[in-house]
């Protein structure tokens, strides 16, 4: 059995499609925004961000800007 559904992107504010199949529990999408392709890179930002947040120095804010710079952002 599966089921159409859809989501708004928190990013672009755009609905996008996706089936769920609740026999196999998987995922796959019908149809996705663009920024969706740079869901991975925000995802490492993300964890970057994460692993400094509550100390960000002013000497980390330099290793920190590099790290998302190679990502594009």
């Amino acid at each position: 059995m599966t089921i159409d559904n859809s989501a708004v992107c928190i990013v672009c504010n755009t609905e996008y499609w996706y089936q769920h199949d609740l026999r196999r529990n998987e995922v796959n999408v019908i149809s996705q925004c663009e920024c969706a392709k740079d869901a991975d890179k925000y995802e490492k930002a993300y964890h970057i961000l994460m692993e400094h947040f509550d100390s960000i120095s002013d000497e980390e804010k330099p290793k920190v800007h590099k790290q998302l710079k190679e990502l594009g952002l």
